[in-house]
Formats: C-alpha cells, sequence, structure tokens
C-alpha cells in the first residue's frame, strides 16, 4: 500500500537550492532533477523501506530511524526521510558534497 510523502519547510528550501544551482549549469538538468526527485518520491511511497539507515545513529532524536535514499541520475543528491506509520516524511534532501556533519547541524 503506498504511503503519502510529505516534506518539511526545510526541504522544499532544499530542492529549490539545488534547483537554482543546476539551472545556473543547465535548464535540462535542472528539469531532469525535478523530474527524479519526483520518481524518488514516488518509489519511497510504494518502497519505504528501500533507503539506508546507515546514518540513523546521527539522530537518535527523531521518533523513527532516519533513512536515505540517493536520487537516480544525481547520485550525490540524497533524500532524508522517516518512514511513519501514516506518512514518509522528507526531512532534507541534501548534497553529499556539503557533508555529513553540516547535514546534522541543520537537521530539525
Amino acid at each position: 500500500m503506498s504511503k503519502p510523502v510529505l516534506q518539511r519547510p526545510r526541504a522544499d528550501e532544499d530542492i529549490d537550492e539545488i534547483f537554482i544551482h543546476f539551472r545556473r549549469e543547465s535548464p535540462q538538468a535542472a528539469a531532469a532533477f525535478l523530474n527524479a526527485v519526483q520518481a524518488a518520491y514516488e518509489m519511497l511511497a510504494e518502497h519505504p523501506r528501500i533507503g539506508s539507515t546507515r546514518h540513523a545513529e546521527y539522530c537518535t532524536e527523531l521518533p523513527y530511524p532516519l533513512r536515505f535514499l540517493p536520487i537516480r541520475h544525481f547520485p550525490r543528491v540524497l533524500i532524508y526521510y522517516m518512514e511513519r506509520p501514516e506518512a514518509i516524511e522528507v526531512i532534507r534532501v541534501w548534497d553529499a558534497a556539503r557533508g555529513l556533519e553540516a547535514l546534522m547541524e541543520g537537521m530539525d
């Protein structure tokens, strides 16, 4: 059964920032990025446990394990999310080049 994908405001800001970065380089890459995010959200809705819990130990204050999923064709961009009983909650959409430490500082 599919779950709705909810996005925290910070994840929305992340997507905007990454989109703007790609748009400076290539409008086609920016459009492809948005399509890839949508496809990843659809995948998460159908298969919420597909993401790795490798970084969950860094965010033990969250009510559910933190998972991440690389975005297809944009492998250094990771969707960080929690699987809740009623929905998938996207917390951040993160460019891994920025580093895990910087991500954890902004995780709230």
